[in-house]
This record gives C-alpha cells, structure tokens and sequence, in this order.
C-alpha cells in the first residue's frame, strides 16, 4: 500500500490511525512516502512503532505546485513508491496488488481481503468522494452496473483513487506507466489521476467489480485542523520538536 503523506498538526494523528488499521492485513507492506526534503523522525518513529513491514520514502513537491490548488497532489510521491515496487520486483516475481491509500482515508478491513483476489484492476466505490455520499462503480452480480459521480461523469474512470487495486504484474508489465500522464503522455488535467492511470492499464469492460454492493468499505475523510490559536510549534506533535531536530540533524 503506497501513502503519500505531507507535515500538518494532524498528520501523526492520520497515520496512526491507517496504522491501526493494517495492523491487522497479512502480508501488507506499507509503504509511506512524505512530500518533504527529508525523512522526518515524527515519520519514521511511528512507522518504527507500527507493527507492520513499512518502506519510509521521501519526495519534495516543487513549490509551483504546492502554491496551486488545482495541480494534483500527491503525484510524486506515489510514484516514487511506484518506482521502489518495480525496482524491488520483477515479471518473475509479482505476486500481490498495489492499493493507494490516502492517510486521511478509513478503511474497513474488508477491503483489504477483496483485493486480495485482484486479478487485473478491481474497483469499488468510495464514500464521501467527488461531492457525493458515494463515488465510483455500483455493481450488480458482480458486473458493473453504472458509474456514479457528482462531476465529471465524461471522465472514463469516475473513481477516486481509493477505489481501485492493481495487480503488480500489470504494473510490472507496464514499466512506463506512471501517475500523472495520459497515454500521449500530456499532464494529467485536474480530477484525471485516477482515469488516465487505469485507461493505460485496463479496458473498462475488464474491470472486476470487488466489495458488498450495498455498503462502502472505504471512506475519503478529512480530519478536521485543530483550532489552537495559542499553539506556535510546528509537528503535529510538540514533545517530538527536540527530537526531531536532532533525526534531521543524523538524516541530513
């Protein structure tokens, strides 16, 4: 599982919670990747606590980006977690899937377990996503049925990006394919992430239907920011300030 992750008051909070969560998925490599010039200790101390096989990464997000609320976040990082995957396996050896998920997101375990039958590119809806309760594919007898989406419904995969799984050997397969670009290769538009990755990997009509069709099993929620007008320090947790000046003293 790649999750780009970025500094704010809450961001510890977020990622404890992802961390409690797949805690309990077997065999689940976690792979984190920060949007900053460094590995920060706040990072690497959770991930250290975390009972799960993690891979710490980093990749700084060119200010023109950051200062654009319409550029795509994110991009970066999980392609950096992309580019570790493709170089740590092989055509030979691509047993397994690849899910994005979002530090902001909940999960419900079950997700983990249906993507685990992922054979190509599975796909289920995400609640709370794209302005509407619910976004992405609605099954019937495994098939599926229509695509719902509050915008954008010409996009050829109204999805968010937590709602679908790709098996490694697809991606292994297609060594190029990275987040971000459209088959010719163009700048994704904004909103387009998701549509031009999968239109590089799977028909439409290719896409296996995963989860219960009456109910989400992940949600795109965002933690609400602190309101702590007296508080000045910078991590999201403030007994960690010492400490982490001493890790990026070490790391740099």
């Amino acid at each position: 599982m790649i999750t780009p992750t970025y500094a704010r008051l809450t961001q510890k909070s977020d990622l404890t919670s992802v961390c409690l969560t797949v805690m309990h998925v077997r065999k689940l490599v976690w792979i984190v990747v920060e949007d900053s010039d460094t590995r920060t200790y706040l990072v690497a101390k959770l991930l250290a606590r975390c009972k799960v096989s993690s891979v710490h990464l980093n990749v700084v997000t060119p200010d023109y980006y950051k200062h654009d609320k319409w550029k795509p976040r994110g991009v970066l990082q999980r392609n950096a977690g992309l580019s570790w995957i493709r170089d740590h396996h092989s055509i030979d050896n691509c047993s397994g899937v690849v899910y994005f998920g979002d530090d902001d997101n909940s999960y419900d375990l079950r997700v983990f377990e249906e993507m685990k039958e992922t054979k190509g590119v599975s796909v289920w809806p995400v609640a709370f996503s794209g302005g509407v309760k619910i976004e992405g594919p609605l099954c019937k007898d495994g098939v599926i049925d229509k695509w719902h989406s509050g915008w954008g419904s010409e996009r050829p995969f109204p999805i968010d990006m937590a709602g679908f799984a790709i098996h490694l050997c697809l991606l292994m397969r297609n060594p190029k394919v990275l987040i971000g670009r459209d088959r010719q290769n163009r700048l994704s538009k904004p909103g387009y992430l998701e549509s031009n990755l999968l239109e590089q990997l799977v028909d439409k009509d290719l896409l296996e239907c995963r989860g219960p069709p009456d109910e989400a099993i992940v949600w795109h929620v965002k933690t609400a920011e602190p309101d702590i007008p007296r508080e000045h320090n910078d991590p999201s947790d403030p007994l960690d300030i010492e400490w982490e000046k001493e890790y990026d003293k070490k790391a740099s």
